[in-house]
């Protein structure tokens, strides 16, 4: 939600748009990847799993220090050439979505209702 709101306001709405589409498609993805392990056609190794949640935590923390660095070093009221990868779009959020393993998590608990 941060990432939308600041590419919100950063972009405008069309960058947040963009943004939105990206994790939803990120969501989608997980949900397939949910559903497959819950129907037991796709097994993921423990060892998969921890280290996309390793390469995920990185990549949140990567973002956090551009994002305290730009606060830093910047100069006020002037925007860093290095904002324009922390502005958001389908790649962004597609990124920060797809990394976020506690989603597989979430849909493999509230989808075998419906399953």
């Amino acid at each position: 939600m941060m990432l939308v709101a600041s590419a919100g306001l950063k972009g405008g709405y069309c960058k947040a748009l963009q943004t939105i589409f990206g994790t939803n498609f990120a969501s989608l993805i997980l949900i397939t990847v949910s559903i497959l392990v819950l129907k037991g056609f796709l097994d993921i190794n423990e060892q998969w799993f921890n280290s996309i949640k390793i390469l995920g935590c990185l990549y949140i923390a990567y973002l956090g220090f551009q994002i305290l660095k730009e606060v830093l070093f910047s100069k006020a009221g002037e925007l860093s050439s290095q904002s324009k990868s922390l502005d958001g779009g389908f790649k962004q959020g597609f990124l920060v979505g797809i990394s976020n393993p506690k989603d597989i998590i979430f849909f493999a608990a509230f989808f075998p209702q419906f399953v």
